[in-house]
Formats: C-alpha cells, sequence, structure tokens
C-alpha cells in the first residue's frame, strides 16, 4: 500500500503522533519529554499537523506553525526508524512544502538536528547562524525559499 500523507483533524490522529513522537525523540533521542510537548499539540491550535501512515499505521509526523512577523517554522518532524529506508521524511516535506507554496508563503524555517542537516540541503535548505542546543540536541537554524 502507498503511503497516506494528510492533515490531522481528529483527536484519534493526535494519539497515533504523539506516540510516534515519544517513540521517535523521547525514547530513541532522549529528549525530555517535557519539552517535547507544547500549546500547539491540540486541533484548536493554529499549528497544522501532518501524519504518514502506510498500512493504517503511522510512521511520520510534521507540523506547521505560524509565529508573528509571518515566521513560518516546519517542527516536530520525524519518521519511525524501520521506515525511514522509505525516503518518508522527503515525501512528507514535500507535501508540506506543498501546502505553503499553495498558502503563498514565500520561507520557511527549520530548527534541524546537526545529525540531519544533510537530509534538509538534499530539499534546498540553507543553513543560518551558528549550532545551539534545543531539548539536548545540537540543531542549527535553516531556511528555505519556496517557488
Amino acid at each position: 500500500m502507498a503511503l497516506v500523507i494528510r492533515i490531522i483533524n481528529k483527536p484519534d490522529d493526535l494519539i497515533k503522533i504523539f506516540k510516534l513522537r515519544i517513540e521517535v525523540f523521547t525514547f530513541e533521542q532522549n529528549c525530555p519529554i517535557e519539552e517535547e510537548f507544547d500549546y500547539k499539540d491540540n486541533l484548536n491550535s493554529d499549528c497544522v499537523q501532518f501524519i504518514v501512515e502506510k498500512d493504517d499505521e503511522c510512521i511520520g509526523t510534521a507540523r506547521i506553525s505560524y509565529y508573528p512577523k509571518n515566521k513560518i517554522k516546519i517542527e516536530r518532524v520525524c519518521v519511525k526508524k524501520d521506515k525511514r529506508k522509505l525516503k518518508v521524511g522527503s515525501a512528507l516535506m514535500n507535501a508540506i512544502h506543498d501546502k505553503l507554496i499553495n498558502d503563498e508563503i514565500k520561507i520557511v524555517e527549520i530548527s534541524a538536528q546537526i545529525s540531519a542537516i544533510n537530509f534538509y540541503k538534499k530539499l534546498g535548505y540553507i543553513e543560518e547562524g551558528n549550532h545551539y542546543i534545543e531539548a539536548g540536541i545540537e540543531h542549527i537554524k535553516m531556511k528555505k525559499k519556496l517557488n
């Protein structure tokens, strides 16, 4: 079965992506769980949450967050460890880019883990600024111009 990438709109979907985020960020990467979830993690926030499913299993997720001064960030990008060779991350990011382009967004940024820099570079992101620590992991800000 093919990948299904969609915007979530029901509580059951939130539970699925929360479980995946705990699996990837908390257990796999040792991020403190209290730093993983925030006020945007609900269906009434202004962020847009995405889910990637294969055979009805949640294998990827990410969200678009809107900040003051028209700053748009892609956050909480993760893919189930045993599904990363399936190019799920690229498919998810491209779906997000398509939505942002459709919404006439010109620039998007991401707080990229250092280990993922090359992944984002292949998608057209450019590093900006210095490295910093977020949730105990080294990151760098990256930006992409959307067409």
